[in-house]
C-alpha cells in the first residue's frame, strides 16, 4: 500500500463501513461506484461536491482519495486516485472515561478522537449510576465518527462495552496517569513518561464529584501516577482534552 494521503488544500473524510470492500483489488484509476444512499446524501446534497472534485473515504482499515466523475440520485461514479492503509497512532493511548452525563460524554468521546486516542474504556463508578440505552450510545458513536471524519483519524477507536472501575482497574496492562489536582505536576510527569518511553499509556479522568477516597487508594495501589493539570478543578471533560492532548502532543 501507498504511504498516508497527502493532498493540497481541504478534503473532505467521509466514514463508510464498505469502504475497505469497495476498494478491494482496485487500482489507480480504476472506478468505484458509491450505492449507499448515505454517502451517496452527504457528498451530493450535504457537502455538494461537485463532478471533478474529490473526497476521502475510510473505515478503520483503509482510506481512499476519490475524484468524482459523475453524480445520478442513486449513485455516485467515482475514479480512484490512492488508496491507503491506516496508520495506527503511537504510542498506544486507553482513555478510560466515566459515564458522564450525557452531553459531557459527547463531548469527551468527541475529544478521545480528534485527540488522538486509540482506545476508550467506559468506567462505572461509585457516584455514577447512570443508564445508558442503546440509542444514546448510538448516538454518542456517531459523534465519534464525526471527529474521525473532522481530525481525518482513520483508525478511531471502538467504543468499548461499559465495565467497573474495579474491572479496570483489573486489567490494567499499561502505565496509567489519573488527572488530579492533588497529583504531580504534569510537566513532571510528562518527563517520567518520556524517560521510561512506554508504548502504551492509559488516561483516566473521573466523574462529576469526582471518585471516592477508596477508588483514589485503588488506583494508588495498582500504579496509577495522580497527575496535576492546573491547579484548578477542571470539568471532566476538559480535564481529558487537556491531559490527552498534552501526551499525544508530546508522544507522537
Amino acid at each position: 500500500m501507498k504511504k498516508k494521503i497527502v493532498t493540497e488544500g481541504h478534503q473532505f473524510a467521509l466514514f463508510s463501513e464498505h469502504c475497505s470492500a469497495m476498494v478491494a483489488g482496485k487500482h489507480l484509476g480504476d472506478r468505484i461506484e458509491f450505492n449507499d444512499p448515505n454517502l451517496v446524501h452527504r457528498i451530493a446534497r450535504v457537502l455538494r461536491l461537485e463532478v471533478g472534485e474529490s473526497c476521502i473515504v475510510f473505515d478503520r482499515k483503509q482510506h481512499a482519495l476519490v475524484r468524482i466523475e459523475q453524480i445520478d440520485k442513486k449513485k455516485i461514479s467515482v475514479v480512484v486516485e490512492q488508496i491507503s492503509s491506516n496508520q495506527e497512532l503511537m504510542p498506544a493511548i486507553t482513555c478510560y472515561v466515566p459515564l458522564l452525563k450525557r452531553e459531557a460524554l459527547e463531548d469527551a468521546l468527541y475529544a478521545c478522537v480528534e485527540l488522538g486516542a486509540t482506545q476508550v474504556r467506559l468506567m462505572k463508578t461509585h457516584k455514577v449510576h447512570r443508564v445508558y440505552s442503546n440509542k444514546e450510545l448510538e448516538h454518542a458513536r456517531a459523534r465519534m465518527i464525526a471527529a474521525a471524519e473532522q481530525s481525518k483519524h482513520f483508525s478511531f477507536p471502538v467504543l468499548e462495552k461499559i465495565v467497573s472501575l474495579e474491572e479496570v482497574v483489573s486489567q490494567f496492562d499499561a502505565m496509567t496517569i489519573f488527572c488530579d489536582p492533588t497529583g504531580a505536576p504534569l510537566l513532571d510527569v510528562l518527563n517520567d513518561i518520556k524517560k521510561r518511553k512506554p508504548d502504551h499509556i492509559g488516561v483516566m479522568i473521573g466523574p462529576e464529584g469526582d471518585l471516592t477516597p477508596t477508588e483514589k487508594e485503588l488506583l494508588l495501589k495498582h500504579n496509577v501516577i495522580f497527575c496535576m493539570l492546573t491547579p484548578t478543578v477542571l470539568r471532566a471533560q476538559d480535564a481529558l482534552m487537556l491531559g490527552l492532548g498534552a501526551l499525544r502532543s508530546v508522544f507522537r
